[in-house]
């Protein structure tokens, strides 16, 4: 979607070179790619996400709407690039920066989660405590226990037990199983909210 405007300039420049019929196809092209590009960036994502160990802050999420994650000592990270994030944990925490490693996921919970996302809170890997859409953005708040928030409007609030994931020890993990994505949505679809 970044790439768009250019490819308009590109097109407009070598519109004089080519034929009607090759201008039809590559205009067929873009105004196709934009609106896949439209679908793509509108699509939903479902998140995991630890209201903290063993689910303990759950009550407080429920109760005030919201979700957050830790790492409090790194402080308000809304202003702060990819790298700068990555360098800062290192710098912070002492360890190295990787592919899963909590710099990653704070990255996730600040940039990559959107308005209108899903988010699954768990208990363990066989327990959802909470399902509910994301209603803000990322927000930095010393008075909650965990400082990186945001709102959630919760859709389901009692318990639901899965199928064991092992990948759900993290704190925070973006869903893909497609398996997994139409369970929960038939969960959210039984509560006649989607």
């Amino acid at each position: 979607s970044e790439n768009y405007p250019r490819v308009i300039e590109l097109f407009k420049e070598v519109k004089n070179i080519l034929n009607e019929k090759d201008l039809g196809i590559i205009d067929s092209l873009v105004y196709n790619n934009s609106r896949l590009q439209n679908k793509l960036d509108n699509a939903k994502s479902y998140w995991k996400i630890a209201p903290g160990e063993n689910a303990e802050h759950w009550e407080e999420c429920k109760k005030e709407d919201l979700i957050f994650i830790g790492w409090n000592q790194l402080g308000d990270i809304s202003k702060l690039e990819r790298a700068e994030l990555a360098v800062l944990y290192e710098k912070t925490m002492n360890k190295k920066a990787g592919p899963v490693s909590p710099d990653n996921m704070l990255w996730d919970f600040y940039q990559n989660i959107k308005i209108g996302d899903v988010v699954i809170a768990n208990k363990g890997k066989d327990e959802v405590v909470g399902i509910g859409k994301v209603d803000s953005g990322y927000y930095y708040d010393t008075t909650k226990i965990f400082h990186n928030v945001r709102k959630v409007k919760w859709i389901i609030t009692k318990a639901i037990r899965i199928p064991n994931l092992s990948g759900w020890m993290r704190t925070l993990v973006r869903i893909t199983d497609p398996q997994l994505i139409s369970l929960f949505k038939s969960y959210i679809q039984k509560e006649d909210i989607s």
